[in-house]
């Protein structure tokens, strides 16, 4: 896979406000802050090659996750790690 170039000259790590551009596709499928689209939009435009994804603090899975369109919706595979034997 060839590696993505930033450019500096567009891209302000400072300034907030370049880095917002991706709150515009925000979609909650079971995710609570958009991430489920936000991330959709991500692999959109880096392609990953094989289709795993980890979520740490995973809950039951479902309910607040972040990666359950990823693994439901789109065939993903998934490792979910939960610390709190309530929460699973």
């Amino acid at each position: 896979m060839k590696p993505m170039t930033i450019n500096s000259s567009t891209t302000n790590m400072s300034d907030s406000k370049a880095n917002d551009w991706l709150l515009q596709f925000s979609q909650n499928i079971t995710s609570t802050t958009g991430e489920d689209g936000i991330l959709e939009k991500i692999f959109e435009i880096i392609p990953n090659s094989n289709n795993w994804c980890v979520e740490f603090c995973a809950g039951n899975g479902i309910n607040f996750s972040n990666s359950y369109n990823l693994i439901v919706n789109k065939g993903w595979s998934s490792v979910q790690i939960e610390g709190d034997t309530h929460q699973v």
